[in-house]
């Protein structure tokens, strides 16, 4: 069985959980490397929600969670949350864990940068979660008239630590 390490989630495949994230198919163009995995992204604009499902954890450790993403505007979302819902109990390795916090773990989306991590996330064998990415506020407001910033979000991936 694959290791957890080359696991990814795409976010077009993602559940829609609150505002209006749109999927958005991407075509390979000529010789040129894809930016993205999956079949492309789901764009999302301030207020915007998606759920993940993650089942199969092969080993209880720690892990850092990747969101890769393309910024479609100049600036950076600073209010970006990876809530994380543990389903049912397994009083494993994780269940005493006090790193970083479990639930809720901020990110900042740049568009100096294509991907945020939240890290030193314990995870259990055998248990299912259910991840929430929810893009809350960009650093500037929305000019009259102007369009709402939005961010177009590919994946998210899953790297091993160890304890």
């Amino acid at each position: 069985m694959p290791g957890l390490d080359h696991k990814t989630l795409e976010a077009e495949e993602a559940k829609v959980v609150g505002g209006s994230p749109q999927p958005l198919p991407r075509q390979p163009y000529g010789d040129r490397q894809l930016s993205w995995s999956g079949t492309g992204f789901m764009r999302l604009h301030p207020l915007s929600a998606i759920e993940f499902t993650l089942d199969g954890v092969p080993e209880s450790k720690l892990y850092d969670l990747v969101v890769r993403y393309e910024p479609q505007v100049s600036g950076r979302w600073e209010n970006v949350v990876l809530n994380i819902r543990r389903q049912g109990f397994g009083g494993g390795a994780c269940s005493n864990y006090t790193g970083p916090d479990q639930e809720a773990q901020r990110l900042e989306l740049s568009s100096s940068s294509r991907e945020a991590a939240a890290t030193s996330v314990c995870l259990e064998k055998g248990l299912r979660y259910i991840l929430t990415l929810e893009v809350k506020d960009f650093e500037r407001p929305i000019t009259d008239g102007g369009e709402a910033p939005s961010v177009l979000i590919d994946s998210v991936s899953f790297v091993g630590e160890s304890f």
